[in-house]
Parts: structure tokens; C-alpha cells; sequence
């Protein structure tokens, strides 16, 4: 199976001199299949921008998620 994200999402940066917050978009992509009859193996990926942060800064954040399921 294959399928999208896309969300909003607000994130928080402590920089030791203060904070600054920002709301910005996620979008990635996941592939899903079926191993045996009731496990499945994932791969996601997916990046967050943000582009106000601290007045003007683009701040980008990739993550990536490989997972095993069990289904009972």
C-alpha cells in the first residue's frame, strides 16, 4: 500500500537565548506490505518546513521511520 501525508504542524526551537515558535507544513510518503499473513513492514518519510522562524529563517526537518507490525 502506498499512501500521503500532509498536515500543519507548529514547532518550538530553544536556541539557550531564548525561543521562538512557528506553524508550518508536513508532507511525506509511506509504503506499506504484508510479510505473512499478520506482519507488515512500513518505510516512511517525511519533511517539515517552517518559514518564519526568528523573522524570516527557513528551517527545514527530515525524518524517517522503518517499522515491523504485528497484527493479532
Amino acid at each position: 500500500m502506498l499512501y500521503g501525508t500532509v498536515g500543519a504542524v507548529r514547532g518550538n526551537l530553544d536556541t539557550g537565548a531564548g525561543s521562538v515558535s512557528d506553524n508550518g507544513v508536513a508532507y511525506g510518503i509511506d509504503v506499506e506490505r504484508a510479510i505473512a499473513s499478520n506482519w507488515t513492514v512500513g518505510f516512511e518519510i517525511q519533511q517539515s518546513e517552517y518559514s518564519n522562524i526568528n523573522g524570516g529563517s527557513n528551517l527545514k526537518d527530515t525524518a524517517a521511520t522503518l517499522r515491523v507490525n504485528s497484527r493479532f
